[in-house]
């Protein structure tokens, strides 16, 4: 994944100013990507449970190493939601992964039973980025200091 992942981000970083869509589309891109072949499909249903590990780090702040392109993503999402208390820009990280993860890794399973799908590959990427940006850039209600 890193090395797809990686280029991408590069030329949005040099493009400048990278938005919240921006930075979760190449993700979304690369992720459709693994859901042409078993392998990539297999690989989906596993990376949820890698969270377990990763979504505890980014509440605390600490730079995510589980995959360098993964650090570069939260690093990207955070400086995007920089008007946001620190608090929730953490959660924010964390609903970002646990979305994408879970949308992506219910993809794969449909996908593996064979059963109808609704919404055709490119549909279901679109959907998957509007759910994903919906989430990450909602007005936030809460009331904390940052």
């Amino acid at each position: 994944m890193d090395a797809e992942v990686g280029p991408a981000l590069d030329a949005l970083v040099a493009r400048g100013d990278p938005t919240v869509r921006d930075v979760v589309a190449v993700w979304v891109q690369a992720l459709s990507g693994q859901l042409r072949e078993r392998s990539g499909r297999d690989f989906l249903r596993i990376v949820p449970q890698v969270l377990d590990m990763v979504n505890p780090i980014v509440r605390r702040g600490a730079t995510v190493r589980a995959s360098t392109q993964s650090g570069r993503t939260f690093a990207l999402l955070d400086q995007c939601m920089a008007e946001l208390p620190t608090p929730v820009r953490r959660e924010r990280l964390v609903a970002y992964s646990l979305i994408l993860t879970a949308l992506f890794a219910d993809r794969a399973a449909l996908v593996e039973s064979g059963d109808d799908i609704a919404l055709d590959d490119d549909a279901f990427a679109a959907h998957a980025l509007d759910v994903i940006c919906g989430a990450v850039t909602a007005p936030s209600s809460v009331d904390t200091v940052r």
